[in-house]
């Protein structure tokens, strides 16, 4: 999750959400949910699928909302 975490840190959103997609979510524990929440939300956001964004971002927390606007912002 994390190497995935570092390609959208490059920009590189549509690659992310192919991995994403290869996750069975349902293995998932913890805090590699709400990881894996946040890489939807901001793979969505840089894509411009701002209705698919919509249906991740109440599963981020504030804290990593705030994290995504930087990264959005920066992009």
């Amino acid at each position: 999750m994390l190497e995935i975490e570092q390609e959208l840190a490059v920009g590189k959103a549509n690659k992310v959400l192919r991995k994403l997609k290869r996750i069975d979510a349902s293995q998932l524990q913890g805090a590699n949910n709400q990881l894996y929440a946040f890489l939807y939300y901001v793979s969505y956001m840089l894509e411009n699928e701002q209705e698919n964004a919509s249906s991740w971002e109440s599963k981020v927390t504030p804290v990593d909302l705030e994290k995504a606007k930087v990264i959005i912002n920066n992009q």
